[in-house]
């Protein structure tokens, strides 16, 4: 009979995704051929199955497709597709790991399995989960505190980024990221300094796992005012030649006596007396 060899597969709203290649062979124990496949990402439910049928040998009268949810260990047939379809439509039960075989029936119902080797998809049609707090530290700058959980999320795709009315582009900020209590969680922070003269800031964290799934969370962070030195400050406004008069030797000295009807006015004291130089000086009470 005729080879049948996969094509790349095709969801009825995505473009054309190429197969990785895959070395795994159809005879090895589940437990071998588990550790050799290579899986592909897909978030959707149903999509297409493509299949070639080799130039070489007998036209085979249909070709089944066989799925395993358990990594090979066991497989249920779940289509039957002429030659002239040349593809298999495929509906998921949930998410999770599927693999797939073909088989080719002849003229008498026999089943052929397939030489090609199975094709391991990972249906994801979950977005990730995203936590992203803001703060500030001692020295002013923007703190982004992030935490992401998906099933997917080795080689994701993540930005963390801000905008400010000063500029329309979105800047991207550095980050260092960890995984967390497993593989599925992933914290990470990013440092930055928030320009001056900055009075709003708008931040994002967009986080897409190996399956295409997109998620998006933007804050919208109060800035923090801070007080500067202005350079062109003047202590003293007007003439300031009054501040610099010498203060008369022979001005009176007054003082603010009380007066029952008038309140405090002010009141003329006597000038006291001058005292000969090399005499000491008496404290005597006035008169």
């Amino acid at each position: 009979s005729r080879s049948i060899e996969w094509t790349s597969p095709s969801g009825r709203s995505n473009s054309q995704r190429e197969l990785a290649s895959f070395s795994a062979d159809t005879n090895a124990p589940a437990a071998s051929r588990r550790n050799q496949a290579k899986p592909i990402y897909w978030n959707k439910s149903d999509f297409l199955i493509p299949f070639n049928v080799g130039n070489q040998g007998r036209l085979p009268k249909s070709v089944e497709l066989e799925v395993s949810t358990d990594a090979g260990s066991n497989w249920t047939t779940v289509e039957r597709s002429d030659l002239t379809a040349r593809q298999f439509t495929f509906r998921s039960s949930g998410d999770g790991l599927y693999w797939f075989r073909i088989k080719t029936v002849d003229d008498t119902g026999r089943s052929i399995p397939s030489t090609a080797a199975p094709m391991a998809i990972v249906i994801d049609t979950v977005k990730p989960q995203i936590d992203l707090v803001l703060d500030t530290d001692s020295q002013a700058r923007m703190v982004a505190d992030f935490r992401i959980a998906d099933s997917n999320l080795a080689n994701s795709d993540m930005r963390l980024e801000y905008q400010t009315e000063l500029d329309t582009n979105w800047v991207p900020v550095p980050m260092q990221t960890q995984y967390g209590r497993d593989s599925l969680e992933l914290i990470g922070k990013g440092v930055w300094d928030v320009p001056v003269r900055a009075k709003q800031i708008v931040v994002r964290l967009i986080v897409r796992d190996m399956a295409g799934n997109e998620a998006e969370l933007t804050r919208l962070p109060t800035l923090l005012r801070t007080a500067n030195v202005d350079s062109g400050l003047k202590l003293t406004s007007g003439d300031s030649s009054y501040f610099n008069k010498p203060f008369p030797s022979n001005a009176p000295t007054t003082s603010m006596v009380a007066h029952p009807q008038q309140g405090l006015v002010p009141e003329e004291l006597p000038t006291p007396p001058a005292v000969p130089r090399g005499q000491p000086v008496m404290n005597t009470p006035l008169a």
